[in-house]
């Protein structure tokens, strides 16, 4: 049966029996889908969508329907008013699960229309992001900055849209950074003023655009000064500003910290970008002044592309000269996949130079390395396609494996987005590489130096735990040496007496002899003693045998490699290895699921996700005895299966975690003991380890002075990040 004909017969039969054949067709995916009406009544779902959101059809259909799902009942609004207008939706929402848990969903929605085109229906598709959304803060920064440098590539080919994207960049900053105002001002010569070109302002804070527009640059000299000097204003507190002009004029706008970055077109001055917090005294890191102060710049270029438009459209070698600017590597290609440009950044990172590169296959100058050679140049076109798709990078490796032409392998990070001309067609693509390998072999030596921190203080304990049973060992083997000279006397007494029993002659003088040295060596004490003390030696060995065995299993597999292992066996084998390091300070209470399954994980990084907890738990217990809180606290360790993961938790008595830090304690080298009793590298190596490299999480529960919950979500099987076609 041909094509046509299937589709024929598809569209004569009525809206219920294609409805029928669709749910069918999409009843195994693993992509939750759902079927509703224009009201959000639900026609059909999935079984996917009931095991992310728990609910089954009639169920949710007695409750709001889909309006049950959204956290925020004016963005069903806002879907069902485009879907009635027969547009499509995409966008992330919060969500709401039947346990009232919620997270946030990528939601899109499209009509679905009868025969006669009329709107009968709508499809959702609804895909849970709460991993993306618990990445690392500086992995997000980082992902933002190399998207805000592939758009802006793609700006100077199409200019027209230069505008929005300033004010949509600005927006992605504010919520990224989260600070209280982000802001563009331009600066103009003629009329020597400053503009609040764009603004974008956090919930609860009062916009100040319109109330900063035409300020004459004299009567703020100190802060054009330092702008028009290329030099960036950065204060965490304001008061401390050395104007009082300046001082008072954004006293007036709440603002308690500041940090201005100038724009600045070859010699000219041409504006500022400003970041304002109202909440609180922002102290702002080194690494996010120079991220901004490149954002700044590429933002004054994309400014500078809106200014000449066309004009930069036909001037390529002033783009290459932009390009060249650019400290991460950037490759265009056109449409064939052959590549037209690159910059001094990618030569470096690639060793291919510009003219040797020209008019190659981006898969030749870019050789990305598989698990196997048979895959390389898979994954690379699977890569461009998705760009070319406009998909987005959610499932994207982190890191990809790159070989230069000189053999050199590096980690790098790679992002792109395709280049349309003005109308809406494809035209090429850009290509943005940043160089990681020494950020990772920094993490590398971080995690291994925290794991020798770890080594360290179990060390000490180790010797203390082997030398007290070798204590007694020693003592007993030197009281067995005294004991056996005694009893060698004694036996060189009774050769004497059996000998003068043989010869005939009187034995009474040797034995007399005998029971004095009985009574002299205390023959009955040693008889009683003896036995105890090979006991106790051997008891000695004993522990000293098992400690060896324990810490031997706990080294076990340091090879970070991935197998199903027994999670009860690593937590019991580093309680015992770490005994020292609580013993004096907690009781330790192991609530081990005995029914637990194998995990798919490496299990000596799982192990050393539990060393670090309970070092920590037993030091918040140790701070709470100096306090008097107790004189000897407590750790329970509890494992147990819900649904597709297991659950760790580690509970403490100790001094708790001020809320105020709370959203601090996974960032590296952040520390609350005093200086020289740790690294800071504990709690962010354990987040590393449970989230990116086991696709976990791990929440936290604490209240100051009372003690803190962490609860370690661990997939059972852990799938390998990959790409797919």
């Amino acid at each position: 049966m041909s094509a046509n004909t299937n589709e024929a017969n598809f569209a004569n039969k009525s809206f219920n029996e294609q409805l029928l054949l669709i749910s069918q067709a999409i009843n195994s995916s693993s992509t939750a889908i759902s079927i509703n009406d224009g009201s959000g009544v639900f026609y059909y779902l999935n079984n996917a969508f009931t095991k992310l959101f728990g609910y089954y059809l009639e169920e949710i259909n007695a409750m709001a329907g889909l309006l049950e799902l959204f956290v925020k009942s004016e963005v069903f609004d806002e879907i069902c008013s485009a879907i009635n207008h027969g547009k499509s939706w995409l966008g992330e929402v919060e969500m709401s699960k039947s346990t009232l848990e919620t997270f946030p969903v990528n939601l899109q929605i499209d009509p679905v229309r009868d025969e006669a085109g009329s709107i009968v229906a709508m499809i959702a598709i609804y895909t849970d992001i709460t991993w993306q959304m618990e990445s690392e803060q500086t992995f997000k920064r980082r992902t933002l900055y190399e998207n805000m440098l592939s758009m802006i590539a793609m700006h100077a080919v199409d200019p027209d849209k230069a505008g929005p994207f300033l004010s949509n960049s600005i927006s992605v900053l504010g919520e990224t950074l989260d600070v209280s105002r982000v802001y563009i001002f331009q600066y103009s010569i003629n009329r020597d003023a400053y503009d609040n070109t764009y603004e974008w302002v956090a919930d609860g804070i009062c916009p100040q655009q319109a109330m900063l527009q035409n300020i004459p640059a004299d009567t703020i000299p100190w802060w054009t000064d330092m702008l028009r000097n290329n030099r960036t204003i950065i204060y965490s507190d304001i008061a401390d500003i050395p104007s009082d002009v300046e001082r008072t004029m954004l006293q007036a706008q709440d603002i308690k910290s500041v940090l201005v970055v100038p724009f600045n077109v070859g010699k000219n001055f041409f504006g500022f970008l400003g970041f304002d917090e109202c909440r609180y005294h922002r102290l702002w890191p080194i690494e996010d002044i120079d991220i901004l102060s490149t954002v700044a710049q590429i933002f004054n270029w994309a400014l500078e592309r809106r200014r000449v438009q066309r004009k930069l459209m036909a001037n390529e070698e002033q783009l290459a000269v932009t390009v060249e600017s650019i400290g991460d590597g950037i490759i265009t290609c056109d449409v064939n996949y052959q590549v037209i440009l690159m910059n001094k950044a990618a030569e470096a990172i690639t060793s291919w130079q510009a003219t040797e590169a020209v008019g190659k296959d981006i898969c030749e100058v870019l050789h990305v390395i598989g698990v196997s050679e048979n895959n390389d140049d898979h994954i690379l076109r699977n890569l461009i396609n998705r760009i070319n798709n406009g998909q987005q990078f959610a499932n994207f490796p982190e890191n990809l494996t790159l070989q230069s032409k000189n053999t050199a392998r590096k980690i790098i990070t790679f992002s792109g987005n395709p280049i349309r001309n003005r109308e809406n067609r494809r035209i090429g693509m850009v290509l943005v590489l940043r160089d990681v390998t020494e950020q990772k072999q920094q993490e590398s030596r971080a995690a291994l130096s925290q794991k020798l921190e770890a080594i360290g203080q179990l060390a000490a304990g180790i010797a203390h735990e082997i030398n007290t049973p070798m204590q007694y060992v020693g003592d007993n083997t030197q009281f067995l040496r005294e004991a056996f000279a005694d009893f060698q006397s004694l036996l060189l007494e009774y050769q004497q007496l059996a000998g003068c029993f043989e010869a005939g002659g009187n034995p009474e003088a040797s034995i007399n002899s005998v029971r004095e040295l009985e009574t002299q060596v205390d023959l009955e004490y040693l008889l009683v003693e003896i036995p105890k003390a090979i006991e106790q030696s051997l008891s000695g060995i004993e522990r000293v045998r098992k400690l060896v065995l324990t810490m031997k299993d706990f080294a076990h597999h340091q090879s970070g490699e991935k197998r199903y292992s027994d999670i009860n066996k690593g937590i019991e084998s580093t309680v015992n290895i770490s005994v020292n390091e609580w013993k004096y300070f907690a009781d330790m209470k192991l609530e081990l699921d005995p029914n637990l399954p194998l995990v798919f994980c490496a299990i000596d990084e799982i192990n050393q996700v539990i060393l670090n907890m309970i070092v920590n738990s037993s030091h918040a217990i140790h701070a709470a005895i100096k306090k008097s809180a107790y004189e000897k606290g407590c750790i329970t360790i509890e494992t147990y299966q819900e649904g597709d993961y297991i659950k760790i938790k580690i509970n403490d008595n100790g001094v708790g975690i001020p809320s105020i830090i709370l959203h601090r304690i996974y960032d590296h080298f952040f520390t609350t003991k005093e200086v020289g009793q740790g690294t800071g590298q504990g709690l962010a190596i354990a987040h590393d380890i449970i989230v990116t490299k086991h696709q976990g999480n791990i929440q936290v529960e604490s209240k100051e002075g009372e003690g803190t919950l962490f609860t370690i979500n661990l997939p059972l099987s852990s799938p390998q990040k990959g790409i797919e076609g």
